[in-house]
């Protein structure tokens, strides 16, 4: 008797959600997905040696990277050479353009600015010294701003 009981419940509950359901106008349900599709790609380019990493590693800087920010300063030297603060942006670009290319060792950077004058102390002190030349300073770290304190 009580299972009875609980159908008729339930087919009087069917019933009245089917008389309900068809008094307004029809409405195509919405997709669950994007139409085509979509996917989202990152790609990192190659490290200036050759050799393959999967991910970079945030918090190591390696030898490529220590010669990709030699590479990355040197062309920009000359335009550096007439000074002021248009001098002094390019500078930081270049530095922030080399961070994110290299894993987004921004982070470091902004722990430690003298970071940049100890690698190009060690691996370019020519380039060092033309730089600091060229922006009127005494160490690449002081030309450095928004990499915090």
């Amino acid at each position: 008797m009580r299972s009875l009981h609980l159908c008729s419940l339930a087919a009087a509950g069917a019933l009245l959600l089917a008389g309900c359901s068809g008094d307004g106008p029809d409405i195509d349900p919405v997709p669950a997905t994007a139409p085509g599709g979509g996917s989202i790609t990152l790609t990192f380019p190659p490290p200036a040696d050759g050799t393959t990493a999967e991910v970079p590693d945030t918090d190591t800087i390696t030898a490529s990277a220590e010669r990709d920010l030699c590479d990355s300063l040197a062309p920009e030297i000359e335009g550096w050479a007439q000074g002021g603060t248009g001098a002094k942006l390019s500078y930081n670009t270049t530095v922030q353009g080399w961070a994110a290319r290299n894993g987004g060792l921004n982070d470091i950077v902004v722990r430690d600015r003298s970071v940049v004058d100890t690698i190009t102390g060690k691996t370019c002190p020519d380039v060092r010294q033309r730089a600091l030349d060229a922006l009127g300073i005494s160490d690449l770290a002081s030309g450095l701003v928004g990499f915090g304190n």
